[in-house]
């Protein structure tokens, strides 16, 4: 169990580097939808680029970096902001809803 927390730990830092990323991009496909949505609307492209913003901010809108936060945080029993008790190994039970 410790070595799949490891590597839960080391997933979660590679997420939240992507959440960053697909925020920037989120950022790029909302200026692209609000310059040209009137003018571009029934292209093709357009409605493609409209459909992977949609898709982008459900990303999003799942959080799947708080989910494994707190996945993590389960095996550790209460943790404050400091994170220094999830570095030994795991004390708890995760709850039911993790299961």
């Amino acid at each position: 169990v410790d070595s799949v927390l490891k590597d839960l730990k080391l997933s979660f830092r590679r997420l939240s580097t992507m959440t960053t990323v697909l925020a920037d991009e989120t950022q790029v496909l909302d200026r692209l939808h609000y310059k040209n949505k009137n003018q571009h609307r029934s292209s093709l492209f357009s409605r493609r680029i409209n459909e992977l913003r949609r898709y982008s901010h459900r990303t999003e809108d799942f959080q799947t970096c708080s989910l494994v936060n707190d996945l993590r945080q389960s095996f550790f029993g209460k943790v404050d902001e400091s994170h220094k008790q999830m570095k030994g190994s795991w004390s708890h039970y995760p709850d039911e809803k993790y299961v």
